[in-house]
């Protein structure tokens, strides 16, 4: 008995303690307080990346202290400034690679909604309802802009993200036509893989990592 007492304020001890030393992320210094966005310079000029902030939205949810979520939840208003919400537009839903760009890769949807998504699923619950609400509404609009583009079975590290990120999402949004959509481009890329005899793009060592992480994912 006196064992397992032992053995039990050992581990509270050490749970405690891995707790005790969980800091908040720092920001860095590239950190645009002003926009509270990451930012970078390229010969003078700031831009804010649409991808890191949602990268970083995702790491300060990792971490999870009280201050990282604060930072998460500030990051998101200038996030969804770098999605296209104009309904007439041909882009519409889709996001710019940087806040000051105009839409010139419709790939960077995927990259943002990749971060977005698994966020959502292992941390909504960290969130205030207003921008749990904010951020359901933008991936409902990527994921329309994702399903309009269609991108090609061909393009191995795009298409697994188009299904990674329309099965998962569809599964969050409890949206069963999305998701219905992920599963079947998922089916017939993998009928596309075995006529074919092997994915396209894995000559790319960069984009083998990419797409075994997209899929072990989903």
């Amino acid at each position: 008995m006196k064992n397992i007492i032992l053995i039990s304020l050992i581990s509270l001890s050490l749970v405690h303690g891995s707790l005790a030393q969980t800091k908040p992320l720092e920001l860095g210094g590239n950190f645009d307080y002003e926009l509270f966005m990451p930012a970078h310079e390229v010969d003078g000029q700031k831009f804010h990346s649409a991808r890191t902030a949602a990268e970083t939205i995702q790491r300060l949810l990792n971490n999870g202290t009280p201050e990282d979520i604060e930072n998460a939840e500030k990051i998101v208003p200038g996030l969804i400034s770098c999605q296209i919400r104009d309904e007439k537009s041909p882009h519409y839903g889709a996001f710019r690679w940087e806040l000051e760009t105009p839409v010139e890769d419709l790939n960077a949807v995927e990259f943002v909604l990749f971060a977005l998504i698994t966020a959502m699923i292992e941390h909504e619950e960290l969130l205030s309802k207003k921008t749990s609400d904010l951020l359901r509404e933008s991936i409902r609009l990527g994921l329309i802009n994702i399903r309009n583009i269609d991108v090609s079975h061909k393009y191995t590290n795009i298409v697994i993200k188009d299904i990674t990120n329309t099965c998962l999402g569809g599964e969050l949004l409890g949206d069963p036509e999305l998701s219905q959509r992920g599963y079947r481009k998922l089916v017939s890329w993998m009928e596309f893989t075995d006529r074919s005899g092997g994915n396209y793009e894995y000559n790319s060592i960069p984009y083998t990592v990419v797409a075994i992480r997209v899929i072990s994912t989903l």
